[in-house]
């Protein structure tokens, strides 16, 4: 692919043959090789021709370097607009209707935007190299921890992944002043010494797809500010171990709307592994629309510690979990339909199915997917249901002083008080043994343990564990609520469990908790 401008600012382009001298448009096609030059040449003619866009015709444009939308003057980055798109809608388009940019390196971004303000990415198809989901049973995705999703090629850093998207990858080299803050390799010039701060405002990422990157996009990698206003709309990302994730308290009002996740994910959302940490914490973007199906392990790792998470009609079949909600700010779900993992035998119990602080959950339906009475466990305290429907009554920590509240809360499969719960007061729970050993079969996630008081328990039973850590080491706030597993059956002394918990191994001790319905 080639780039040919008039040296001056005039509208004459021709690229490969091909150009639009009144719409302003530089319309590029693939290369037989490498595209990198022309992508790139392409890219600064529009930052130094205001209103020029660029239109990527269908085929594959392989890239040997980092895409960078910059402009350095002196001593410091300048504000900069773009309009790329692509061919076609690629949100779920087969590849040969698309424009597909595909890198063939390991250790970068595919596309980094610095300081761009209104900039535009439509309808492109980002392919990366990080294989390694596509070679995981969905088991895998859900036993495996977030340390272990590498496949020791691809980068995997907090503030340089391999990633599709980057907003703002560069910083003030001097405050890569530690061992996890590591820059882009062979970028380190765009690393400006006593550089400003200002970050991005108001891009669109829109129409587009990621396949096969560490991270899909990440929102403000160095130590910046801003990425405010930042919508990533209608578009797909699969195959990574983040979709999404962000770093900074300043990243408000950005918005994750209508997007589609089937499959290979670790975490959709995640604001705390990724992106330069700051002190006042990270904030999520408002999520509205989500469609999750495949091997997807869990939608959110939040830590909303300045301001509230919002996340509405969110549809999820064959979750393994919702995942984690840190912080004080309090969460919002609204309209969430989630099915969770099949509960039959030979599937493990997550860690958690959700933990979060302070959250409401309006008009939501949290199932699992056999569609059973059986329980599912959420933890953390002070969680209001107002309305929506449970498979069951679910297994929830309180204290005297901080209990869940429901309203009008219809039971989908098991029927109590004419199928609607209205109580937080239905929990028996029971120690079974203080330091019970359990024996665990990892291959078909059964179990059994010996217990004094099994005259106490029954099948069907939902059995949890105080003194057990979710996944990273993340501590279970309410000391007794990961989940152990479903009683299948009694013999003497002897309880046997299926589904036993994602985190139990053979041998381990752990104090056991029967907890039964009563009264319903």
């Amino acid at each position: 692919m080639s780039v040919t401008v008039r040296a001056s600012a005039g509208p004459a382009t021709k690229v490969q043959g091909k150009g639009d001298t009144t719409g302003r448009v530089l319309i590029l096609t693939p290369a037989r090789g490498d595209s990198y030059p022309g992508l790139q040449q392409a890219i600064d003619f529009c930052i130094g021709h205001p209103g020029y866009r660029m239109h990527l015709e269908a085929g594959d444009y392989y890239i040997s370097h980092p895409l960078i939308v910059a402009r350095i003057l002196g001593k410091d980055y300048g504000q900069v607009s773009i309009d790329i798109e692509g061919a076609a809608y690629a949100k779920n388009s087969q590849p040969a209707y698309t424009s597909n940019i595909i890198t063939t390196f390991t250790n970068g971004f595919a596309l980094g935007l610095q300081l761009n303000k209104g900039s535009v990415i439509r309808n492109i198809h980002f392919q990366g190299k990080f294989t390694f989901p596509n070679t995981l049973s969905q088991v895998q995705v859900d036993t495996l921890s977030f340390s272990q999703w590498k496949d020791g090629i691809c980068r995997d850093t907090r503030t340089s992944p391999y990633a599709a998207i980057v907003i703002d990858p560069f910083g003030d080299r001097a405050t890569f002043d530690r061992p996890a803050y590591t820059m882009y390799p062979g970028l380190e010039k765009y690393y400006l010494p006593g550089m400003d701060r200002s970050g991005s405002t108001a891009i669109n990422i829109s129409g587009c797809s990621i396949y096969d990157f560490v991270v899909g996009i990440l929102v403000t990698a160095a130590f910046q500010y801003n990425a405010e206003l930042i919508n990533v709309t209608d578009s797909r990302i699969d195959n990574c171990k983040v979709c999404y994730a962000y770093s900074q308290a300043q990243s408000k009002a950005n918005t994750l709307f209508d997007l589609m996740v089937w499959g290979g994910v670790h975490t959709i959302l995640d604001g705390l592994n990724y992106g330069f940490g700051h002190n006042d914490g990270s904030t999520a973007p408002f999520v509205d629309v989500m469609n999750v199906a495949g091997s997807v392990h869990q939608l959110f790792n939040i830590f909303a510690s300045t301001f509230p998470f919002s996340a509405k009609r969110v549809y999820a079949e064959s979750l393994f979990k919702i995942g984690i909600v840190r912080g004080l700010a309090g969460t919002h779900f609204d309209d969430f339909q989630i099915d969770f993992a099949n509960a039959d035998a030979g599937y493990p119990s997550p860690d958690c199915y959700y933990a979060g602080y302070n959250t409401t959950w309006t008009s939501c339906m949290l199932r699992l997917y056999n569609g059973t009475s059986e329980r599912i466990v959420l933890d953390y305290p002070t969680n209001t249901f107002t309305g929506g429907c449970m498979n069951a009554p679910p297994v929830c920590w309180n204290t005297s002083e901080q209990m869940p509240l429901f309203t009008n809360v219809g039971m989908f499969y098991y029927k109590v008080r004419g199928g609607v719960l209205n109580s937080n007061t239905y929990d028996t729970r029971t120690y079974l043994e203080m330091d019970g050993r359990l024996h665990v079969n990892r291959k078909d996630f059964s179990g059994w343990f010996m217990c004094k008081n099994s005259n106490q328990v029954s099948a069907g039973d939902i059995l949890v564990a105080n003194n057990k850590n979710y996944e990273d080491q993340l501590s279970v706030v309410g000391g007794c609520n990961y989940p152990v597993g479903f009683v299948t059956a009694i013999n003497k002394d002897t309880v046997f469990l299926q589904n036993v918990g994602v985190g139990f191994h053979e041998g381990d001790l752990v104090t056991i908790v029967d907890c039964k319905l009563k009264g319903l």
